[in-house]
């Protein structure tokens, strides 16, 4: 993903997990369309800059979850968690091939995947503790993202 891309999907890990914080678990019925909606868009962007392996992807995934969120709600919990957590392996992979220089920056460049997959493993537990930490991750690991892409890896 490119810095634009990283920054759309850090933006809606902010908004999510303070809608989250405000509305509480209702949210992520809603959630879950603007999720699916902004990975049809992903996919798109992805398809019109010729990446058409990730594009396709995300637009598959996109329409699942927008789907999901319609036909099934009462699974969205566990399906958001597994996208969350293959997200966050993916993520791994993008740090991995980046190389990044130095300890710190490994560390740093590892800490919003390791946070999107403590995000994904909590949303399979149901507790209002649990749904106030994972808005809280959520909102951290957005701005993680905008912190390395804007400050870090400037």
């Amino acid at each position: 993903m490119n810095v634009k891309q990283n920054s759309l999907v850090a933006v809606a890990m902010i908004v999510i997990g303070g809608l989250m914080l405000i509305l509480g678990a209702g949210i992520l019925y809603h959630a879950f369309y603007a999720l699916g909606i902004a990975l049809v868009v992903l996919g798109v962007i992805d398809l019109l800059q010729k990446n058409w392996a990730e594009g396709v992807i995300k637009a598959i995934l996109g329409l699942a979850v927008f789907l999901i969120a319609h036909l099934a709600p009462e699974i969205f919990n566990y399906v958001l968690g597994a996208l969350l957590i293959l997200y966050g392996a993916y993520l791994v992979y993008g740090v991995i091939k980046a190389q990044p220089k130095n300890a710190v920056n490994w560390i740093l460049a590892l800490l919003v995947p390791v946070l999107t997959v403590v995000a994904g493993i909590l949303l399979f537990v149901a507790s209002e503790v649990v749904f106030t930490v994972l808005a809280i991750i959520l909102i951290l690991a957005g701005w993680f993202v905008i912190i390395n892409d804007y400050v870090i890896n400037k």
